[in-house]
């Protein structure tokens, strides 16, 4: 699921920068810069929204700063499939260095 809402972001990003390379027909030419335009800030504003978590999760936060700009929410849902995953491994180790009674 994760990696098809990447792809598919990500096709569509080709298609916003190939038109800023190679302008299509207007009006497509115009909706697809706005669309870009409104994409990009879209994305910005889920980076600052997801920063607590960015700061959670192990690994570069500049890395995943830029894959929010580019995947937006697909990213995020990455991120948090990460960070339960982690969570999940901080209960594990937690219970194997309990000592029994």
């Amino acid at each position: 699921m994760i990696l098809i809402a990447k792809t598919l972001t990500l096709l569509f990003w080709l298609l916003i920068i190939t038109n800023w390379v190679m302008p299509l027909s207007e009006p497509t030419h115009t909706y697809l810069h706005w669309l870009g335009v409104v994409l990009l800030g879209a994305h910005a504003l889920e980076a600052l929204l997801y920063r607590p978590l960015i700061k959670q999760v192990e690994g570069n936060p500049l890395a995943h700063y830029s894959q929010v700009l580019v995947f937006g929410g697909a990213h995020f849902l990455q991120l948090k499939a990460t960070q339960q995953h982690q969570q999940e491994q901080q209960k594990q180790q937690k219970q194997k260095n309990t000592p029994r009674t």
